[in-house]
């Protein structure tokens, strides 16, 4: 099957890093061209056919819209495939003139999802977003994460878990861009009266409020902000407890490598762990009700634990890189399938 990938824009993040590992992953039993911006081209494997072109301008731009349409028809494939609301709305904008099927994988949540008009089938990432977009041909494939990371778990030092005495404290894990969705005021509120020690790991323009708010609530003893780490999984899979605070998540990188690992992980209730966590780990979006949820589960760990043997199992199949991969590669190769099946194609 000749897939074309199609990403829009010129970012870094999860959805970019996505975008790759699937087009070098596919590329192993499909033929994959992969348009997008020139920044990307040393990262495809030397399988992946990379064709440069820049949709970081307007997705309304007739330049970047013409040279798209000339691209995808240049390589014939079987079956076009876009990631995010940019990509698709300029693939839809042109998808007259494209004579394969279209897929779109919605990545997050937005309140015109008109992009998506026209396609053939859409994917979201998680059952929160496939609910939003119940009025489309909907497939859930969860983003699957390579596990164990290919760069091992080992400890960046110093380990900011504490030694000694104070080792005997719950330590304690939340990680995440420090902005208001991530929900770490909320966190910090919650905190209040729990004997245990809590590490967050990220950065992000909230540090100054979220630094000050600590002190005010006299955390300073219980509470760290460790700042940016690149050893997060050896974090996750040496803390005894992870926390997921958001307000709003599309899909939770963080749960995926916490499950995983065999961590246990409690979450507001959120797409994504709303998913996975049995109601003893979920809560909603508040101070006390999240206080509640963490006195609770820190009050024995070991039967929570226990509660997650088969969350855990669950997660090895649905949340590994390569069930992702399977799961996308059959989306498309039915997609393909049906259209022809109806002589569109």
């Amino acid at each position: 099957m000749r897939i074309c990938e199609v990403l829009g824009g010129n970012e870094e993040g999860g959805l970019e890093k996505h975008f790759v590992e699937l087009c070098n992953g596919l590329s192993e039993q499909h033929d994959v061209i992969a348009i997008a911006h020139e920044k990307y081209r040393s990262r495809f494997a030397a399988a992946v056919r990379f064709e440069a072109l820049d949709l970081a301008r307007s997705r309304r731009n007739p330049r970047a819209l013409w040279q798209l349409v000339r691209r995808i028809n240049a390589v014939a494939p079987d079956v076009v495939h876009c990631h995010a609301h940019k990509a698709a709305a300029m693939v839809g904008t042109i998808r007259r003139w494209i004579r394969c099927p279209l897929v779109a994988t919605a990545h997050g949540f937005k309140r015109d999802n008109s992009a998506f008009s026209g396609f053939d089938r859409v994917i979201a990432v998680s059952r929160g977003i496939a609910e939003h977009l119940a009025t489309f041909p909907v497939t859930v494939v969860y983003n699957g994460i390579h596990w164990p990371p290919v760069a091992g778990m080992q400890l960046v030092e110093p380990s900011p878990f504490q030694t000694g005495q104070s080792s005997q404290r719950v330590q304690v894990l939340t990680v995440g861009r420090l902005v208001p969705e991530k929900g770490f005021d909320i966190l910090l509120d919650a905190w209040q009266g729990l004997d245990a020690d809590l590490l967050i790991v990220g950065e992000g323009p909230q540090r100054g409020a979220l630094e000050a708010r600590l002190v005010e609530l006299g955390l300073q003893d219980r509470t760290r902000l460790l700042g940016h780490r690149d050893d997060v999984p050896a974090l996750i899979a040496a803390a005894d407890l992870v926390v997921i605070s958001s307000r709003r998540e599309s899909f939770s990188y963080v749960m995926a490598e916490t499950l995983l690992s065999r961590t246990p992980l409690i979450s507001t209730r959120v797409a994504g762990p709303r998913e996975f966590l049995p109601s003893a780990g979920l809560c909603e979006g508040d101070a006390a009700a999240l206080h509640h949820l963490l006195t609770q589960t820190l009050a024995d760990l070991p039967a929570y634990a226990r509660l997650l043997e088969p969350v855990w199992a669950r997660a090895l199949e649905a949340l590994h890189f390569d069930a992702m991969l399977s799961h996308t590669g059959q989306v498309l190769q039915q997609t393909v399938k049906a259209r022809k099946t109806h002589g569109q194609a």
